[in-house]
C-alpha cells in the first residue's frame, strides 16, 4: 500500500466483460537499465495480440525481446519482460475484459482504510497545531500592541528632536546665503577680469595663428613648387611592369630543346635551327647554341676555362690579372656631371664645335650689323704705303707684337680655358664615354624611353633564366612561404603545404585542443587532448571531426587513451540540425557487449524463474 501522504494509491479503471466485445489497450511504460517487468494493466489479454513498439498506435520500430508469461494461481493475468536500451515504449494488446477478483476487493479495502487512518492523523495534527497556532497569536497580539506603545513614545521624541534640528537647519541656510551671495560678488569680478584676460589672449593666439597660416602657406607654396619641378625626374624611371616586360622579352627569346646523343646528330636532329636555340649534347654534356649560322659551344659540366668562343670558369692567372685591373679602376672626379652627358648635348657640343671652327662668316653677318653700313667697297691704300703723318707706318714699321698690352674684360658670355675646363667634358673624357650600342639610338630604337635589350640580367645571361611558358627548372628552386590562411595564387611552398596541413592534425601530430569547448571545433581534421570540455570524460582522447559544408551538421570520433582513461574506448555523437547529440559507446574486439548492457539472458538451459526473472 502506499504511503499517504508521500505516495498515493492509483487504481486503473477495469474494464467490463461483454460478449463478443474486444478491447484494443496500449500502455505507455518506461525501462530501467534497458529492462521492464511488470503485469499488463488488463486481464484476460490474447497474447498472441501482444506487440510492442518505439512509436504510438503501432508505429516506429517493433521489438522482439521480450517474455510473457501467466502466473499459475492467476491464469487471467499476464506479465511481461521487455529487454531494450530505448527508454520509451509502446505495449497493445487485445482483451475481452478485466477479471474482478477477491485481491482486487482487498486493496481497494486496504487503500480506504489506509485513507481513513491518514485522515483521523492528519485530523489530530490539524487541532493540536490551530491550538499551537491560537496561542502564538495571542502572545503575538500582546506583543504588537507593547511594540505600538514604544513606537508612539519614540515618534514623540523623534517629533520634537525634527523640530529642533529644523530651527537649527533654517539659521545656517540663512547663514549660508549671506555667505553665497558675498561670494559670488567674488567670483563675479573674478570671471570679468578671466573674460579680458582670455579676450587678449585670444586676440594674440588669432594674431599668431595668422601670421603661421601665412608662413604655412608660403612653405607649402615652395614644397609645391619643389615637387611639381622633380615630378619629371621621379617619373623617369622604370616601372615594376616596365621591368617585367624586359624580363618577359628576355626569357621569352631563349629556346631549350630535347638533348642529343653526340654533336654530329644535332644536324639531323634539328634541320632547321632557329637562332637561339639551345642543345646539349650528352656523350660530352656540353651545350651549343645556334647563332643563325653555326651550332657554338656555350657550356660543359666539366666547366673549362673560358675562352673567347667558349664560356668557362676563371683561371688562376685570370683571377690575378682581373684582381690587377680592379686595383688599378679609375673613378672620375666628375662622374655627377659625366652622368649628365647625353647623345644630345654631345650633338650640340659637335654643332658648335663645327660652328666655332667655320671661318666663312657661318651666321652671314653683314657689315651694317657690326656699324659698317656706310664703308664704301673702294680700294684702300696700303699700309705701307701709307705716310707717316698719321702714325699707321709707326705701327706698320714695329709690328704688332712690339706694342704695349691692352686691357680688356670677358663678359658673362664667354670662358676662359680653365673655367671652360670645369664647366665641360674635354674630348678625352668624352671618347672615354659609351659609343655603339651605349648610343640611344641603338638601344632604344622605338624611342620610347626603355631599354631594348639588355646582355645581362643581375650579372646572369639571359641563357641563366628559364621561359615563363614550361619552364625546365635545375636544382631545387625555392619560393616564399606564404601565410597560413592565405588564398592568393602564390606558389604553393612545402612550408605552406605542411603548415597548412598541420593546422588539422594532417601530416603532423594531431593538434592539441586541451582546456577547450569541443562544440567548437567544427572543422574537419584530427585532434587530441584532455580536460576538454564536452568530451566523454576529462581524460586524453583523440579526436576525429567530419563536417558538413552547413555547421549545423556533422560526426565527431573520440577514441580514448593515456592518463585517466581506458585505451582503445571508441564514442561517437552526430549534430544534427544544430543540435548535438549525446555520445554512443561503439562495441569493439576490446569492448565486447555483456548480458546486462542488453539485459540478455545467461546461455544454457533455463528454468522457471529464469523466465520469470526471479
Amino acid at each position: 500500500m502506499s504511503n499517504y501522504p508521500k505516495e498515493i494509491d492509483n487504481f486503473v479503471e477495469k474494464l467490463n466483460k461483454l460478449d463478443n466485445n474486444t478491447y484494443v489497450i496500449e500502455e505507455e511504460i518506461i525501462t530501467s537499465n534497458g529492462v521492464y517487468e511488470a503485469e499488463l494493466q488488463h486481464d484476460n489479454v490474447n497474447k498472441k495480440t501482444v506487440n510492442v513498439y518505439t512509436g504510438t498506435k503501432l508505429s516506429g520500430n517493433k521489438l522482439e525481446t521480450y517474455i510473457i508469461s501467466t502466473p499459475s494461481l492467476t491464469p487471467w493475468k499476464t506479465n511481461i519482460k521487455i529487454f531494450s536500451t530505448i527508454s520509451h515504449l509502446y505495449i497493445s494488446y487485445e482483451t475481452q475484459g478485466d477479471t474482478v477478483e477477491a485481491e482486487d476487493i482487498n486493496r481497494v479495502q486496504d487503500s480506504i482504510v489506509s485513507t481513513q487512518m491518514a485522515l483521523n492523523t492528519e485530523a489530530s495534527r490539524a487541532v493540536s497545531r490551530e491550538d499551537e497556532i491560537e496561542g502564538n497569536l495571542n502572545f503575538e497580539v500582546s506583543r504588537a500592541k507593547n511594540s505600538e506603545q514604544t513606537l508612539t513614545s519614540n515618534l514623540s521624541s523623534e517629533i520634537n528632536r525634527a523640530k529642533t534640528s529644523e530651527y537649527t537647519i533654517t539659521d545656517n541656510l540663512n547663514s549660508e546665503i549671506t555667505r553665497a551671495v558675498n561670494s559670488e560678488k567674488v567670483l563675479s569680478d573674478n570671471l570679468n577680469s578671466e573674460v579680458s584676460r582670455a579676450k587678449t589672449s585670444e586676440q594674440a593666439l588669432t594674431d599668431n595663428l595668422t601670421n603661421e597660416v601665412n608662413r604655412a602657406t608660403l612653405a607649402e607654396n615652395t614644397l609645391t613648387n619643389a615637387i611639381n619641378s622633380n615630378i619629371p625626374i621621379w617619373n623617369d624611371k622604370y616601372t615594376k611592369n616596365e621591368i617585367d616586360n624586359k624580363l618577359s622579352a628576355l626569357v621569352t627569346s631563349l629556346d631549350w630543346k630535347e638533348s642529343v646523343a653526340t654533336f654530329s646528330v644535332i644536324a639531323t636532329t634539328y634541320p632547321s635551327p632557329e637562332d637561339g636555340w639551345t642543345v646539349n649534347v650528352k656523350d660530352t654534356d656540353i651545350t651549343y647554341r645556334y647563332d643563325g649560322t653555326a651550332w657554338i659551344p656555350i657550356s660543359a659540366n666539366s666547366i673549362p676555362l673560358a675562352s673567347s668562343s667558349v664560356d668557362g670558369k676563371m683561371s688562376k692567372q685570370d683571377k690575378i690579372d682581373h684582381d690587377d685591373m680592379n686595383t688599378k679602376k679609375h673613378v672620375h672626379d666628375n662622374k655627377s656631371i659625366i652622368d649628365t652627358i647625353t647623345k644630345t648635348l654631345i650633338d650640340t657640343w659637335n654643332s658648335a664645335y663645327t660652328h666655332i671652327s667655320d671661318s666663312s662668316n657661318p651666321h652671314a653677318t653683314t657689315a651694317s650689323q657690326i656699324g659698317l653700313g656706310n664703308l664704301t667697297n673702294d680700294v684702300q691704300v696700303k699700309r705701307s704705303e701709307m705716310g707717316a703723318a698719321n702714325g699707321v707706318a709707326t705701327l706698320d714699321s714695329s709690328g704688332v707684337n712690339n706694342q704695349a698690352p691692352k686691357e680688356h674684360t670677358h663678359d658673362d658670355r664667354y670662358y676662359t680655358e680653365s673655367e671652360a675646363d670645369t664647366k665641360f667634358a674635354t674630348k678625352t673624357q668624352i671618347s672615354q664615354l659609351g659609343f655603339g650600342d651605349m648610343v640611344k639610338s641603338v638601344y632604344d630604337t622605338n624611342d620610347d624611353g626603355i631599354i631594348d635589350n639588355a646582355d645581362k640580367l643581375d650579372g646572369k645571361h639571359g641563357s641563366f633564366y628559364a621561359p615563363v611558358d614550361s619552364p625546365i627548372f635545375t636544382g631545387i628552386p625555392v619560393a616564399t612561404t606564404a601565410s597560413l590562411g592565405n588564398s592568393s595564387t602564390q606558389i604553393a611552398t612545402t612550408a605552406f603545404l605542411n603548415n597548412t596541413l598541420a593546422a588539422y592534425g594532417l601530416g603532423s601530430v594531431a593538434k592539441d585542443i586541451s582546456n577547450t569547448d569541443l562544440n567548437s571545433c567544427q572543422t574537419s581534421g584530427f585532434y587530441r587532448g584532455s580536460t576538454v570540455i564536452n568530451a566523454p570524460n576529462t581524460g586524453w582522447f583523440y579526436f576525429i571531426v567530419i563536417s558538413h559544408s552547413d555547421t549545423n551538421w556533422m560526426c565527431q570520433y573520440a577514441i580514448s587513451y593515456g592518463s585517466g582513461n581506458t585505451a582503445n574506448l571508441i564514442y561517437i555523437r552526430t549534430k544534427v540540425d544544430g543540435t548535438w547529440g549525446s555520445w554512443q559507446n561503439v562495441y569493439t574486439s576490446n569492448n565486447k557487449l555483456i548480458p546486462s548492457d542488453i539485459g540478455a539472458m545467461k546461455k544454457g538451459p533455463l528454468i522457471w524463474n529464469d523466465l520469470k526473472g526471479v
